[in-house]
């Protein structure tokens, strides 16, 4: 039985016989639980989250909203906030929400990813998903934008970041797609010294926050600190400082 992270959300097995007035209420999340700090939030456990984090720690800073991030592999992050065990998820690309309709897409941008090609032995111009189609491909779990990008293709998914380039310089893979950042982060930490990376950027991709449909009364004051803080330049500055770390 899945346990919910967020003690204060209310399911709907509990709430069928509430009259609609207070079925009403209990979808939307009360002062008390908001104060208590139980407003939470789900992430991927990745340094690619640094940014949205920042962000949308500042974000809610200004809603008067403590929140709590929650790192989960990649799938279980989306489902688990998809299901209402938690009130958000804290950045993905666009999500298919014909698939996921218990998420709403706050609709400004948080981050941007460079979906960037990296291998050992292949050196090749990058134009576009289509030049991919030759090689053996490693690709994060999970990260739907290389599982779209790459379906249909030669792929072999793995857990964790670490993982995937010690395949690549194992020769299990000829190139693994990943986010810049992300990739250079675990060559580093690996010691690899003859992984190139290749050019240009395979895709480059906008970062959403998504709410759950029971916070929907959020949206239009989340947007619109979000337009905010993108406007005045908070958010470009929080990506150069992180980037810069």
């Amino acid at each position: 039985m899945p346990i919910s992270l967020n003690p204060c959300k209310q399911h709907p097995a509990h709430t069928l016989f509430l009259p609609w007035a207070l079925l009403l209420l209990a979808l939307i999340p009360t002062t008390q639980c908001l104060a208590s700090g139980s407003f939470t939030i789900t992430a991927i456990d990745s340094t690619s989250v640094r940014v949205p984090e920042q962000v949308m720690q500042a974000a809610y800073r200004k809603l008067g909203i403590p929140i709590t991030i929650v790192k989960l592999p990649p799938e279980r992050s989306l489902r688990t906030a998809n299901s209402g065990q938690a009130d958000a998820e804290l950045a993905r690309v666009k999500v298919d929400l014909n698939q996921y309709k218990q998420l709403i897409r706050v609709p400004v941008a948080i981050d941007i990813i460079e979906a960037t090609v990296f291998s050992k032995t292949e050196s090749f111009h990058v134009a576009g998903w289509d030049s991919l189609k030759p090689y053996k491909i490693g690709i994060r779990q999970g990260v739907k934008f290389t599982e779209r990008g790459t379906r249909g293709m030669d792929v072999i998914s793995g857990s964790e970041n670490i993982q995937l380039f010690k395949m690549l310089n194992k020769g299990r893979v000829d190139i693994v797609v990943m986010n810049k950042h992300n990739a250079l982060k675990a060559i580093k930490e690996l010691g690899l010294n003859d992984i190139r990376m290749l050019q240009p950027s395979v895709h480059r991709l906008e970062v959403f926050h998504y709410l759950h449909f029971s916070n929907q009364v959020l949206l239009p004051r989340l947007t619109e600190i979000l337009q905010q803080m993108e406007s005045s330049g908070e958010i470009e500055q929080i990506m150069q400082q992180i980037r810069l770390e």
